[in-house]
């Protein structure tokens, strides 16, 4: 059976509260990523340079054809008009070039900016994302992302036209008439005084406007994650009322800073051309007692109109850039978050034929987010190589704890960990977790077919193996009856699914990676007696010769195993084997009568 080709679909503190600073020095970092673009960077000035001298040389044309085109006749006419032609034609040639690679360079570093932060952010530990939220994270790479976005395409273009205009007006006005010119320069800092006053306000309403933002695509993150729980409790009508709420609010943060800009806007247009009119007045009296040419104040109205639009227009990209430089500040610290678990400098080598053992040695364990709460305590076992041990206790005994501590998502505080001997700190993380598969009781269904479901944990699969795999935990019964079998899409997180088929895809994948160490959190859990006891048999022989450690509470998963290990509240209350913990009494007889009155009740109620 040949696959179809599939694809899967679809901080630092990273708190709603953003960073404070917007200063333009945090543009720095997208510097850094354009560099490696020098030559479409020379390029784009060299362009910007000529769209700016010839929309430049349309002043010198007006003054030429006022001052020499009507008194040289015809010819002298002529000879200006082609001119002209050949000012337009040097200016849509330059604007061109100027757009198409200032966009392309923006659209590049921005890909490459996603990169970047999905690469740090995959590489970070579940510590991190429990001290801060997944839908902020998230707004990296798509809000701050998209406005940086917007910035260095568009934004930079026109900043770095309307720079170079202001640059060059100033300079002719200067030449074209130095006393008027002189008028100009004095109206600047009454230009630069809105800027001063507004551009505080327009920050801070910015930063608020982000953070509303971010709390609209949160609530619409998590309801729509847990629709089923939405629906079923009939919450829809709630919902649609908190994330409207949200969404106003978003839009009062939003209409502020409209507000503010527009009246920044306001005052730098209307100080700057109300500066243009005044040098015009002047201007006309000049020329009226023979001081200059009526082609000099046609040329420099020409310049003090394209100086004075320069600066409007740098003025509306000044806000964007400052919100660009927040975006880039907080991508900054989020690109420079360093892992909690890292590979050591020198790491130590695991057999290439290990043996699968674990030891906990006085291991003791708080998670970062509720470091009060001991989970672990002077926790100590050894789980010798081929051995089968499930963990068994209470809901918070520390079960699935000490399967993050194996997998190496959190260190101890106290206390090592060794895997063959090996203490797993000065081991690589991807080495150890290449030796180790994982059931969860939640499993993970990828937008994508079965194939690349299976495979997921061994990419360069045969379609032997997957099939094999998915013979040995009995999913080969449902697949066989999907639309397109192998290649059937099981979509966005198994929604094409049962629970118990999830579990056998999930169980199919743990097996196709052949681990040392198989951790099975409730393998099970999701799967009627007849598929239980397929499912048992399979693992029977999925264990054999490998080590083993599962959570259950089914009495038919955990009389299987070698060793029973009962926990409570982070501490080993007792262990051995289940008829030896029985006759003991105590927690684990408590829970075992609790279970097989539950699988009565079940038992009953399917009949």
């Amino acid at each position: 059976m040949a696959r179809k080709s599939s694809t899967y679909g679809g901080s630092l503190d990273l708190s709603n509260e953003r960073s404070k600073s917007k200063e333009l020095k945090h543009l720095k970092l997208l510097f850094e990523f354009a560099k490696p673009y020098w030559k479409i960077m020379i390029l784009a000035i060299i362009a910007l340079i000529g769209a700016a001298i010839g929309t430049l040389g349309i002043g010198r044309v007006i003054q030429l054809l006022i001052d020499r085109g009507f008194e040289g006749g015809s010819k002298g006419l002529t000879e200006i008009i082609i001119l002209a032609y050949l000012v337009v034609l040097i200016i849509s040639i330059a604007t061109f070039m100027r757009y198409y690679l200032v966009m392309w360079l923006g659209e590049r570093v921005v890909a490459d900016l996603r990169s970047s932060i999905y690469k740090k952010v995959i590489t970070l530990s579940p510590s991190y994302f429990e001290l801060n939220k997944t839908t902020e994270v998230l707004s990296r790479i798509s809000i701050d992302t998209t406005l940086i976005q917007s910035i260095v395409g568009a934004g930079a273009s026109i900043a770095l036209r309307n720079l170079m205009l202001l640059i060059g007006g100033l300079i002719m006005l200067n030449i074209t008439s130095f006393k008027l010119s002189l008028l100009i320069m004095i109206s600047i800092p009454l230009i630069i005084l809105p800027l001063i006053l507004f551009g505080k306000r327009v920050r801070k309403l910015s930063r608020e406007t982000q953070a509303a933002i971010s709390n609209v695509n949160s609530v619409a993150d998590e309801t729509l994650k847990e629709i089923r729980t939405v629906q079923s409790y009939v919450r829809e009508d709630l919902e649609i009322s908190r994330f409207i709420d949200n969404v106003n609010f978003s839009f009062s943060k939003a209409k502020n800073q409209i507000m503010a800009r527009g009246w920044l806007t306001f005052a730098v247009i209307a100080v700057a051309f109300g500066s243009v009119v005044s040098v015009l007045w002047i201007g006309a009296s000049d020329v009226m007692i023979g001081d200059m040419t009526a082609g000099d104040l046609g040329a420099f109205v020409v310049y003090a109109i394209m100086t004075a639009a320069s600066i409007a227009a740098l003025s509306e990209v000044y806000g964007d850039l400052q919100r660009a430089a927040g975006a880039s500040e907080r991508i900054s610290e989020l690109l420079s978050a360093v892992p909690n678990i890292k590979a050591p400098n020198n790491p130590l080598k695991i057999n290439t034929n290990p043996l699968g053992s674990i030891e906990f040695n006085n291991v003791n364990f708080s998670y970062p987010s509720r470091q009060e709460i001991k989970v672990l305590k002077n926790f100590s076992i050894k789980v010798e190589s081929g051995e089968t041990v499930a963990l068994v206790g209470p809901s918070g005994a520390g079960k699935s704890t000490v399967f993050q501590l194996i997998l190496r998502f959190y260190d101890p505080e106290s206390g090592y960990i060794s895997f063959d001997n090996l203490n797993i700190v000065r081991v690589d993380p991807r080495e150890l977790r290449s030796n180790i598969g994982v059931v969860p009781q939640e499993p993970v269904i990828f937008n994508a077919d079965v194939w690349k479901n299976i495979s997921y944990s061994k990419p360069n699969a045969s379609d032997a193996e997957i099939i094999a795999a998915a013979e040995i935990s009995a999913a080969t019964e449902f697949i066989d009856r999907l639309p397109d079998g192998y290649n059937t899409n099981l979509g966005e997180r198994g929604v094409k699914l049962s629970g118990g088929q999830k579990q056998r895809i999930a169980i199919a994948r743990a097996v196709l990676h052949n681990p040392s160490i198989l951790l099975l959190d409730e393998a099970t859990s999701s799967l009627d007696s007849e598929n239980e006891s397929i499912i048992q048999e399979s693992l029977e022989k999925v264990v054999k010769n490998r080590t083993t450690i599962m959570i259950a509470h089914r009495m038919s998963t955990i009389q299987k195993a070698d060793r029973i290990i009962v926990l409570d509240k982070g501490l080993i209350v007792s262990e051995g084997s289940h008829e030896k913990l029985i006759k003991e009494g105590g927690l684990y007889t408590k829970l075992s009568k609790l279970q097989f009155k539950n699988a009565n009740i079940r038992e009953v109620s399917s009949i």
